[in-house]
C-alpha cells in the first residue's frame, strides 16, 4: 500500500513536467527563432497591433533574378532614321536599389524593423521575395506598371510572405528587344519603397502629403524621394513597437 502511494506523487510530477514543456517549447522556438515547431502558424511579436503587419522581429528576405535577361553595358543602337543611346542594364543596380530601400526603411524606424537577406531556394520560406517581371499593360487606373508588391499568405493580420516585381520594358528598337529596368533612369529607389510597403500591407494615398504612395508616376516616383514621410514612419513604428511607440 505505501509503494503504491509513492508512485502516484511521481506520476503527478511527470505529468506536470510534460504539460510545462508541451507548452514552453514551442513558446521558446517562437520568440528565438520566429517559428512554432508544432505548427505552421507563426508566434506574433506584435500581439497588441491590430494593423497588417509580418509578426516576427526579424523580417527575411531573398533576391530571385534568375532566368533574367542578360547584363549589358550602356550601348548604342540605330535604324534608319535614328539613333538610340540606351542606359546600362545591370542586375547588381537593381539588387543594390532594393537593398537601399530596405535600408531607408530600417533607418526610419529606429530600426524598429530589420531585413535579414537569406539565399534564394525554390524551397525557401523567406518573409519577402523580390523577382523581376516584364510589364508593358496599363493598370486599372490606364498609368503604366513599373513594379508591383502585395501580401501572398497571411492569417488575419498576420502577413506570412509578400512579393515584390520590379518590371521590365521591353523597347523595340531597330527590329530587337532592349530590356531597360522600368526605373532606369531614376538614381533612387522610390519605386522599391513604393512596392516594398504595399507588401507590408500600405494602400495607396491620392495626396502630395505622402507621394510616397500615390500611384500617379509624377508625385510616387519622383527622383528626389530618399526618405519616408513622418505619416508613414509614426505607423511602422506604431507597428513594429507593438504600439508602444
Amino acid at each position: 500500500m505505501g509503494e503504491k502511494n509513492s508512485i502516484i506523487p511521481w506520476a503527478i510530477v511527470i505529468v506536470l513536467t510534460f504539460i510545462v514543456i508541451y507548452t514552453s517549447y514551442p513558446l521558446f522556438f517562437a520568440e528565438i527563432f520566429q517559428f512554432n515547431p508544432f505548427g505552421n502558424k507563426f508566434h506574433d511579436a506584435f500581439p497588441s497591433v491590430k494593423e497588417m503587419h509580418f509578426p516576427n522581429k526579424i523580417i527575411t528576405y531573398s533576391i530571385n533574378f534568375e532566368n533574367l535577361p542578360k547584363d549589358r553595358a550602356r550601348m548604342t543602337v540605330s535604324d534608319y532614321f535614328w539613333i538610340y543611346t540606351l542606359p546600362e542594364f545591370r542586375e547588381e543596380t537593381q539588387k543594390d536599389k532594393i537593398r537601399r530601400a530596405l535600408k531607408i526603411i530600417e533607418n526610419s524606424t529606429d530600426n524598429l524593423i530589420e531585413f535579414q537577406e537569406v539565399p534564394y531556394t525554390e524551397n525557401s520560406t523567406e518573409n519577402l521575395l523580390f523577382y523581376w517581371d516584364i510589364c508593358d499593360s496599363l493598370d486599372d487606373e490606364e498609368y503604366y506598371v513599373k513594379g508591383y508588391g502585395g501580401i501572398i499568405n497571411s492569417e488575419g493580420n498576420k502577413i506570412l510572405s509578400s512579393e515584390v516585381a520590379i518590371c521590365l520594358l521591353d523597347e523595340f528598337i531597330a527590329g530587337e528587344y532592349y530590356y531597360l529596368w522600368s526605373d532606369y533612369d531614376c538614381a533612387n529607389p522610390g519605386l522599391q519603397i513604393h512596392e516594398i510597403l504595399h507588401a507590408m500591407g500600405f494602400g495607396h494615398t491620392y495626396t502630395t502629403a505622402e507621394p510616397i504612395m500615390n500611384p500617379i508616376g509624377e508625385v510616387s516616383r519622383t527622383c528626389r524621394l530618399k526618405d519616408l514621410q513622418e505619416d508613414t514612419k509614426s505607423c511602422l513604428k506604431h507597428i513594429y513597437s507593438n504600439r508602444e511607440v
